[in-house]
């Protein structure tokens, strides 16, 4: 699902759109990432009840771990918030393949070619977000309207993103650099 304030031309084929010359408010993390510069999210505009409704219920099972009064309540809630965000990590990634047909989901890093850019995504219990390395050395990524950032690899290859709010697995993404 794509939205552009231009609402041309929203997977930037005609390369018009770049860092240089596209204002930050008008692309996302994923718009970014992929190159679009444009605010881009995972999911069809049919789906987006369906997203919104699996995270609540996500954070909902993260409050009943949180509240639980024994250990194997609170592990059994936390699988199944687990089991929702591994649910949505795939959605999210089969629609990016669709959306993006050049690229392609790899297990490890050595898979990317050196003409590839490194795309890393993940989910949480209300969000999304991708990081990227253009060169396999650097890592930027870019949250919603604010301004690009780069990261250290220890910050990208932590156990969670953003302080706990992106904590699913990572599906790590090849694309090819423009």
């Amino acid at each position: 699902m794509f939205s552009t304030y231009a609402r041309t031309d929203p997977f930037n084929h005609n390369g018009k759109r770049n860092r240089s010359n596209t204002d930050t408010d008008d692309y996302n993390c994923g718009g970014f990432a992929l190159g679009t510069y444009s605010w881009y999210a995972p999911y069809r505009s049919d789906e987006q009840m369906q997203i919104y409704e699996r995270w609540a219920g996500i954070q909902m099972w993260l409050d009943v771990a949180e509240d639980a009064d024994n250990m194997a309540d609170r592990i059994d809630a936390r699988e199944t918030a687990h089991t929702y965000v591994v649910s949505l990590l795939n959605l999210f990634v089969k629609r990016i393949l669709e959306d993006f047909p050049s690229v392609r989901r790899v297990q490890t890093f050595e898979e990317i070619k050196p003409d590839e850019r490194i795309i890393l995504f993940r989910t949480g219990a209300d969000d999304f977000h991708f990081i990227v390395s253009f060169d396999h050395k650097h890592w930027w990524h870019k949250y919603g309207w604010n301004c690009i950032e780069e990261l250290c690899e220890d910050e990208v290859l932590d156990t969670e993103w953003a302080n706990g709010r992106y904590f699913g697995p990572i599906a790590i993404l090849a694309m090819p650099n423009d």
